[in-house]
Order: structure tokens, then C-alpha cells, then sequence
């Protein structure tokens, strides 16, 4: 998932990161797990309460790949 630059704080991710947790929801998953790079999007992830499971270095351009996990709860919107 991306959102273009001139679009970002406007709420799409989010918007977006909610519609795929409601549809992992209605397909019966209970958690989501996701990787960002470092230059990607970590902190995003964080702000949408998913928690930083591990991380490591050692790719190029000193970059680090950060993984995420959230446990998913049913409401009344999520079918």
C-alpha cells in the first residue's frame, strides 16, 4: 500500500489500513502482520496501534526493515 506524498495526513492510509483489517475481519482473521522499511512507513504503523515486533539492519543503504503485529477486534462495523 501508498499513498502519493501530496496526499498524505488526509486520512488515506488510515482509511485504507481500516478497510483491509475490517475485510481480514470478515474473512475470519484475527490479526494482521506487516514489515515497512525504515524510509518507508514505520511510525504510520505505530500510530495505527500495531505494535513493532522485531527489526533488522544490514540492508542497503543502511536501511532496516521494521515487522508489526495487531490483534484484530470485531465491532459492530466489522460484520
Amino acid at each position: 500500500m501508498w499513498v502519493r506524498a501530496d496526499r498524505r495526513h488526509e486520512g488515506w492510509g488510515a482509511g485504507l489500513v481500516r478497510a483491509a483489517e475490517d475485510e481480514a475481519l470478515a474473512r475470519g482473521c484475527t490479526s494482521v502482520i506487516v514489515s515497512s522499511m525504515s524510509f518507508q512507513a514505520p511510525g504510520f504503523y505505530r500510530r495505527q496501534g500495531y505494535l513493532e515486533t522485531g527489526s533488522g539492519g544490514g540492508l542497503p543503504g543502511s536501511h532496516t526493515r521494521h515487522h508489526f503485529f495487531k490483534e484484530l477486534e470485531r465491532t459492530e462495523n466489522a460484520g
